[in-house]
């Protein structure tokens, strides 16, 4: 039973994915795309990758998010096409970053990162 409902499941997100493929344009589409993303994200069917695959295709630039999940749930997947996906992201100018790609500022560094220092708390 929860087979046939799984099958189902993943026919109805490559039916979304589909109408998203067809049209790039499609009110809300990024919406859309996200809350089939997150569907898919549930499941591990070979039959995703290619769709997703051509999700980041019609997709553009400025849809980060969409390329960012895509990419999450196709590493998942070993198939050897993603790997120049991987790299085209990962080299691809961050949009609204403040620089130019590939330029770094004086110094070669950024601002220091705090992502790894503890949370201090106030003592009450």
């Amino acid at each position: 039973m929860a087979e046939q409902e799984d099958v189902r499941g993943v026919e109805e997100i490559l039916k979304g994915l589909k109408t998203l493929e067809e049209d790039p344009k499609l009110n809300q589409w990024s919406y859309r795309a996200s809350i089939y993303l997150t569907a898919a994200g549930k499941f591990h069917d070979q039959r995703l990758v290619e769709p997703l695959l051509r999700i980041i295709r019609v997709s553009t630039p400025c849809q980060r998010d969409v390329h960012a999940a895509v990419i999450n749930l196709l590493a998942a997947y070993d198939d050897p096409r993603l790997v120049p996906l991987y790299t085209q992201h990962l080299t691809a100018p961050q949009h609204g970053a403040g620089r130019r790609a590939g330029v770094l500022p004086k110094g070669g560094g950024s601002r220091p990162s705090h992502a790894g220092s503890p949370i201090r708390r106030p003592n009450t």
